[in-house]
C-alpha cells in the first residue's frame, strides 16, 4: 500500500495518494445506494403518473359548478384555469351527445333555481348562460374543436 509518507513530495505537490481498497468499496457502495434510491423514486413517480392519468374524473374539478349538473362518466379534463380571484375556465372532453347533454344541463339548472339567460348568441350556438349561487355569470358552450373524435365542452364563469 502506498501512502503519502511512502512517496516523498506527493503531499507537497498536491497529489492525493490512491485510495485504499476499503475506501473504494465504501464509495462504490454509497454511489450504488444513491443510484438505487434514484431508480426507485423514478419508478414510483412514473407509476403514480400512469395511475393518475388512468383515473377518471370523479366530480367537477371546479367547486363553483352547480351540483345539479351531472358530470359525464367518461369526462376528461382538458384544461383548468383560475384567473385572478373570480374568473374560472375549464374544458372537458366527452363522447356523450352534446345536444342531449346541453338540454339535460339547461333543464337541471332551471329546476335548480338558477337564472338562465336567453341571449341571441347563446341561442345560436347552443350555449347555456346562467347565474346563481356564488356565480355572477357563467357560460357552458360546445366547442367546435374536437379531441380525438370526442366533444369538447367549455365552461367560463365570473364568481361573486
Amino acid at each position: 500500500m502506498l501512502t503519502a509518507t511512502a512517496l516523498p513530495g506527493m503531499a507537497s505537490a498536491g497529489i492525493t495518494p490512491p485510495a485504499a481498497p476499503r475506501e473504494i468499496r465504501r464509495r462504490l457502495a454509497r454511489s450504488m445506494r444513491v443510484r438505487e434510491m434514484v431508480t426507485a423514486a423514478a419508478i414510483v413517480l412514473s407509476t403514480s403518473a400512469l395511475l393518475s392519468a388512468e383515473e377518471q374524473v370523479q366530480g367537477w374539478v371546479q367547486s363553483w359548478v352547480p351540483g345539479v349538473l351531472r358530470l359525464p362518466a367518461d369526462a376528461e379534463v382538458l384544461s383548468d384555469r383560475e384567473i385572478g380571484s373570480s374568473v374560472r375556465m375549464f374544458s372537458i372532453a366527452t363522447a356523450e351527445e352534446p345536444d342531449a347533454l346541453m338540454t339535460e344541463w339547461r333543464t337541471a339548472l332551471e329546476v335548480g333555481a338558477y337564472d338562465i339567460y336567453k341571449s341571441e348568441s347563446a341561442a345560436l350556438n347552443g350555449a347555456i348562460e346562467f347565474s346563481g349561487e356564488g356565480v355572477s355569470n357563467a357560460k357552458i358552450a360546445v366547442s367546435p374543436a374536437r379531441d380525438h373524435g370526442r366533444t369538447v365542452i367549455e365552461f367560463d364563469a365570473t364568481l361573486r
